[in-house]
């Protein structure tokens, strides 16, 4: 089958006609279902309208060489997801449109009536995808598949209960190659080039339970690491293809200091040459050897999670953690070289 897979625009007043617009990161989670799809002998294209303007025609000339296509939907995006899946059905009134993403993981059925879209899958997608494109097929029952919602005349028909993939070591590793057209990671240096900066996750889920957070809902409360051998391999790969700069887009890094040790020491006696940002940490993992590493690594970046400079505040959302620490994490950042950014 031919796969079309879509990461929708922005909230509309981020994108402005007169201004050039670059993508923050590749869209991972399209490119894991990619690979296990490639894997399976179909073909993928990705339109990634985070990194380049909306372009209708360009989707209309894409939806006429596919059989399905997928949608990334997040709480933000539900409108601009809803009006390309209107544009979808008006011109391929009968392709299937399936969504997935944080979004449809905490709330599936709603999702599938704010967007209008024909399949809904919530959680980890990567184990099921096969049986998915079996269902899509009529070789198989959607009902039968974990995680899986399907709107109906007769009514809602749902699957098992949604699994997470314990593995993580056994998932493929992005299909990078399909968004390396794109560029991405300006903010991180203006000067990045199509097919330079890539990202990375070296876990999923977090081990922590902010009150504000729905980091723990979407991965439904579950916190899986890869291994530091895996992880290298993926990072050997990603140095082959070409990239030089790579973020670590964990929601919470490095949970496991001394693994994240390892890995930093692993880099540099590798001499892998790439530079690093880190999107997501915590103020109380800043330890000065383990930032000297880091540095000698190649990171370069360093975003806190830091929520607040009241301590009532950062009690009241259950962050464990104090203003002094912030301050000395701060401090530690930036007494390392790092470009040090914080968010509330």
């Amino acid at each position: 089958m031919r796969f079309l897979l879509i990461y929708p625009p922005p909230e509309s007043f981020f994108i402005r006609t007169t201004q050039v617009f670059y993508g923050l990161s590749p869209p991972l989670g399209l490119l894991y279902v990619a690979k296990i799809l490639q894997n399976n002998g179909h073909t993928v294209t990705i339109l990634d309208f985070s990194a380049e303007q909306f372009d209708e025609q360009k989707l209309r000339t894409a939806i006429q060489h596919t059989d399905a296509v997928g949608l990334t939907v997040l709480s933000s995006s539900i409108t601009e997801v809803k009006k390309i899946n209107q544009l979808i059905q008006k011109q391929r009134p009968h392709i299937p449109l399936i969504i997935g993403g944080p979004h449809c993981t905490l709330l599936p059925e709603r999702s599938l009536i704010d967007t209008q879209a024909n399949l809904c899958v919530q959680g980890d997608s990567e184990t099921i995808i096969p049986d998915l494109v079996k269902a899509l097929n009529k070789e198989k029952n959607f009902s039968d598949i974990p995680g899986v919602y399907v709107p109906t005349k007769q009514g809602m028909i749902q699957g098992s209960t949604p699994q997470t993939t314990k593995n993580l070591d056994s998932i493929p590793f992005p299909s990078r190659d399909l968004v390396n057209h794109y560029i991405y990671g300006r903010e991180y240096n203006p000067r990045l080039k199509a097919g330079e900066f890539t990202s990375i996750i070296t876990s999923r889920g977090c081990p922590y339970h902010c009150r504000f957070c729905s980091r723990g809902s979407i991965n439904m409360q579950q916190y899986r690491t890869r291994s530091t051998e895996n992880i290298m391999m993926e990072l050997r790969e990603i140095k082959k293809q070409g990239y030089r700069h790579v973020v670590i887009s964990d929601d919470c890094f490095p949970a496991n200091t001394k693994q994240a040790s390892r890995l930093f020491e692993s880099i540099i006696q590798e001499e892998l040459s790439l530079k690093f940002s880190v999107t997501a940490t915590r103020v109380d993992f800043a330890d000065e050897e383990l930032y000297n590493t880091m540095r000698q690594a190649g990171v370069t970046h360093m975003q806190f999670g830091l929520e607040s400079g009241n301590q009532d505040v950062l009690d009241f959302y259950q962050k464990n953690t104090t203003v002094e620490t912030i301050r000395d994490a701060v401090h530690l950042s930036h007494n390392n070289g790092f470009f040090t950014i914080g968010s509330f």
